[in-house]
């Protein structure tokens, strides 16, 4: 599974995806068709809800290797 947030920019009507592996590669976090980009406190809010939704995909795997839930 592969961690990301589909972002929409509403300064230029598109989304682009911004993806947990390799954080730093996506900092500073900017629309790729137009010049908005994220300021620091939320770029730092987006930072925290991908590591927590990659720490919840991460249980799930394993919960699932283990046999002992669905996949999700």
């Amino acid at each position: 599974m592969i961690t990301f947030a589909e972002v929409k920019c509403y300064n230029c009507e598109n989304s682009f995806p911004v993806y947990w592996n390799n954080w730093e590669k996506n900092l500073p976090i900017r629309c790729p068709f137009c010049i908005a980009s994220f300021n620091e406190k939320f770029t730092e809010m987006l930072k925290h809800s991908l590591g927590t939704v990659n720490e919840l995909n991460k249980e799930l795997r394993s919960r699932h290797s283990d046999g002992s839930h669905d996949l999700f």
